[in-house]
């Protein structure tokens, strides 16, 4: 695939970047069924990216091997 300079962008890339995108479909999907007013989706919006940021960032590390 090309991204829009015209560089070759990986399979590792795309792959390194679905969690977020399917984290953004969750957000999007969540706050878009919520009947609540615009500035209170828009502070749920905010909050559930930091979670969800800090979810993926745990997630993905890798552990250490154990010293025995």
């Amino acid at each position: 695939m090309l991204d829009k300079e015209g560089v070759r962008v990986g399979r590792k890339t795309l792959i390194k970047m679905l969690p977020y995108g399917l984290l953004g479909l969750a957000v999007f999907s969540f706050n878009s069924s919520l009947d609540l007013p615009y500035v209170v989706r828009g502070y749920a919006t905010l909050m559930e990216f930091q979670v969800g940021f800090l979810v993926l960032y745990f997630f993905s590390q890798k552990k250490a091997p154990s010293k025995k």
